[in-house]
């Protein structure tokens, strides 16, 4: 069996300065330390997907919507990591980000598709960042508002959307009046 990630550990902060030669995107690292690399645009989504990646890594999409591509580096893991197939915990972060940073960050969550970097194509006259696969490697639901998404990452979404921090920024509901019988 997999030696499993607790929850309660503290979250690692995001990666910085990045260790993968050549990128400037979003870095975090995963429960278990292995980095994950999130495209912020067009031509780094295209250089995520058809550079950086390789084998044994797990690239991630929301599907059915625009959004940023992720990859979970394997490659990058370190000692016995290396050789594991990659934790749940850690899958789990990477769908949350692919959720997070798509246009499905206001739903509760959101389907994301995997694959092996292998089966990630560009398909000839795609605009820049778009790809295809060939073969998916499966689906994970993501939760854009999940615990795994570090808290400065959600707490500048909130600044962004609503001006300041917030834990659950929630409209109230209007209650309806009771009956007398």
């Amino acid at each position: 069996a997999r030696p499993r990630c607790s929850r309660a550990d503290s979250q690692p902060p995001p990666l910085a300065p990045s260790l993968t030669a050549g990128w400037s995107g979003r870095e975090f690292a995963s429960p278990r330390g292995v980095p994950i690399l999130v495209g912020r645009n067009r031509r780094e989504n295209e250089q995520l997907s058809l550079r950086i990646a390789r084998e044994p890594d797990v690239w991630m999409h929301a599907r059915g919507v625009p959004g940023a591509h992720v990859l979970l580096q394997m490659s990058r893991a370190k000692g016995r990591d290396a050789r594991d197939a990659p934790n749940d915990d850690c899958l789990q972060m990477a769908a949350d980000l692919a959720a997070f940073y798509s246009e499905a960050r206001d739903e509760r969550k959101a389907l994301v598709t995997y694959a092996a970097p292998r089966h990630v194509i560009k398909p000839s006259g795609a605009p820049l960042g778009a790809v295809r696969l060939r073969e998916e490697g499966g689906s994970i639901v993501g939760n854009p508002n999940s615990e795994l998404v570090p808290s400065e990452v959600r707490e500048a979404r909130d600044i962004e959307r609503f001006g300041q921090p917030s834990a659950s920024p929630r409209i109230p509901r209007a209650s309806k009046p009771r009956s007398r019988k």
